[in-house]
């Protein structure tokens, strides 16, 4: 519901916004929230059992922010909140690339961030890659498995979740500066996130299983 109906919500809201002389950022706060809710729940279509929760950098975290009764929490719920929070993050290039904090400049770009290109799906993967197996030697990881690819599907997902609904309106953009596709029907862009979750179910159990 949220890919076929998430841009009319955002119409809704920027209507409501103007015509109750409300803030301009509730149309933005309504457009990120989709991107988070999309990406987390599409992360959670894709677990047939739970994140890895031994995971090195998830327990040091967890044994230094959480005391007493918060070390019951589920370390799930911050993992799918990361998801989430990973894809709305995303809008933040269009401040990078305007140079210029300011809601006007952010929503008045010449072009459209690099942040938002088919390869920087990509390419920034294969970074926390890299940054996580870091890490984990860091906290002496080697000694348990390796779940850097994980964090890095989950980036993934994070981006191109992001992406594929901006599609809808602007089409897929493969890199800063070059051409982009057409407009993607809203049907076809449903079909691509059931395709991402299966694949992302059997990419999961792999790694859950090495």
């Amino acid at each position: 519901l949220l890919t076929l109906f998430g841009d009319d919500m955002v119409s809704c809201s920027r209507s409501w916004a103007t015509s109750m002389l409300f803030s301009p950022l509730i149309p933005i706060f309504t457009d990120s929230s989709i991107h988070a809710l999309i990406s987390a729940m599409l992360w959670m279509a894709s677990h047939r059992e739970g994140p890895p929760l031994d995971d090195p950098i998830l327990s040091f975290v967890r044994d230094r922010t959480f005391v007493g009764p918060l070390r019951r929490f589920p370390l799930w719920i911050p993992v799918f909140l990361c998801a989430g929070l990973a894809s709305s993050l995303l809008d933040a290039d269009h401040f990078l690339s305007a140079e210029s904090w300011t809601l006007f400049g952010a929503t008045h770009l010449q072009g459209r961030p690099v942040g938002h290109s088919v390869l920087f799906a990509l390419f920034v993967p294969v970074c926390v890659l890299g940054l996580w197996r870091g890490l984990q030697w860091v906290l002496g990881g080697s000694r348990r498995r390796d779940t850097s690819s994980y964090w890095a599907l989950l980036v993934f997902n994070a981006i191109f979740s992001h992406q594929l609904r901006d599609a809808q309106r602007r089409g897929l953009l493969l890199w800063h500066g070059l051409s982009t596709t057409r407009p993607l029907p809203r049907v076809l862009v449903l079909g691509v996130y059931v395709a991402m979750a299966l694949i992302q179910r059997v990419l999961l159990q792999r790694i859950v299983a090495s």
